[in-house]
């Protein structure tokens, strides 16, 4: 509508909560990523050899 409202604020009478902020209350924050293992040496037989 022209007052800036929408259909479900005019039908309850009153403006909804933010969805967004609540759910940023509610959820707790995800751990840190994972370290990266190093990776295994290549065994010596796949290492090419310059001719």
């Amino acid at each position: 509508m022209a007052d800036g409202t929408t259909a479900a604020e005019r039908f309850f009478g009153q403006a909804h909560a933010a969805l967004f902020a609540l759910v940023l209350q509610r959820m707790p924050l995800p751990p840190p990523p994972a370290r990266r293992r190093p990776r295994p040496p290549k065994p010596l037989s796949l290492v090419p050899v310059a001719a």
